[in-house]
């Protein structure tokens, strides 16, 4: 069922004739990963930068479920201030994997903006077993993929990996052995008993010289020549130091989205993107990762100025692909509130 959220404001605005696109959002999409019933409701914030030269104003939000409530800036947001909009999605009896938008209008001529939240919900149960989705020989365990999410370099991630043990006998820590890349550390409790659970706290720490962005490592646990095995994900950004002893940068768009609308196979196409630091410190470009080898960004300036603006020049060679294409380029920085922004190209492409 669809709802529509009306803000109803006391101020006339004139309409311009051309659609303009003039706000950044630092992001359209948010992935919630995997998140237990339990948690009941989960929330995430959108923040945008009004980029015109007059105030805007939210003027309605469109949603495409009941079991969305938006939250959002009230009031009108004035040139190069920060807006929101706060999604919250209830969990409640919807088990599985979700994928929600909403529509963000405005009161002035600017194109509407989809936000869209996905992620998967583990349905409640009073029974732990039932939330062991994994089984090798007697060792029973929810999941063989440990996600950790956005990883700082130089930082020490542990986290808790929950065992069962279905034998009747107990598993003592000398029985296990541990196939692991050398950053990463394993410990295990002393005993796990028959029929119970037992933890492991798995330690890692990004490897110096490890490229930014999506990474993923394989691992295993060995219990009497037995592996079960695990891949452990991460997204790895820079390290920003302590952020209370330096001046923040802020990395801010001139759009999040190009489209070339139409093309013909075989055609190169190259557009360009605005960057700006809006922050008070020096902003550092890191890397630019694209998520094709058919496309390409460049940036000649990757050390940006207070206040001061560059381009990114991002070619896409359409050979060999037909239909619609997206395609998009991740800009890794020092930007302590977003040090991964990513960017789209989209086009339709036909012989």
């Amino acid at each position: 069922m669809f709802r529509t959220v009306l803000l109803i404001t006391s101020i006339l605005y004139f309409f311009t004739t051309q659609a303009q696109s003039t706000l950044n959002f630092r992001s359209t999409t948010y992935d919630f990963g995997i998140t237990p019933e339990q948690e009941a409701l989960v929330s995430h914030e959108f923040q945008f930068v009004n980029l015109t030269m007059d105030s805007i104003q939210i003027s309605e939000i469109d949603l495409t479920c009941d079991c969305l409530s938006p939250k959002w800036s009230r009031e009108a947001i004035a040139p190069r201030d920060t807006g929101y909009v706060r999604l919250a999605f209830s969990l409640t009896n919807r088990p599985g994997k979700f994928e929600k938008s909403a529509t963000v209008q405005f009161s002035q001529n600017i194109e509407a903006v989809i936000l869209t939240i996905i992620g998967y919900v583990v349905p409640k149960s009073d029974d732990p077993l039932l939330k062991l989705n994994q089984r090798v020989g007697n060792i029973g365990y929810s999941s063989d993929i440990i996600a950790l999410g956005n990883v700082q370099k130089n930082t020490i991630i542990k986290r808790q990996i929950k065992l069962y043990n279905y034998d009747s006998t107990s598993i003592s820590y000398d029985s296990w052995n541990f196939d692991l890349p050398s950053n990463m550390s394993m410990t295990m409790d002393s005993v796990i008993q028959p029929k119970s659970f037992g933890n492991g706290v798995l330690a890692f720490k990004p490897e110096e010289n490890t490229k930014l962005g999506y990474q993923l490592y394989t691992m295993a646990l060995v219990l009497d020549s037995i592996k079960i095995p695990f891949e452990l994900a991460i997204t790895l950004m820079e390290s920003l130091g302590d952020p209370s002893q330096v001046a923040k940068s802020k990395l801010v768009f001139d759009k999040s989205i190009h489209d070339f609308e139409s093309a013909y196979v075989g055609e190169e196409l190259t557009t360009s993107f605005n960057l700006t630091n809006f922050g008070e410190g020096l902003l550092s470009i890191k890397d630019i990762q694209t998520n094709c080898a058919c496309t390409s960004a460049y940036i000649k300036e990757k050390s940006i100025k207070s206040g001061q603006s560059t381009s990114m020049i991002v070619t896409f060679d359409t050979s060999g692909r037909r239909g619609r294409q997206y395609k998009m380029i991740t800009i890794f920085s020092n930007d302590p509130e977003a040090p991964a922004q990513t960017v789209s190209l989209k086009v339709l492409l036909s012989d």
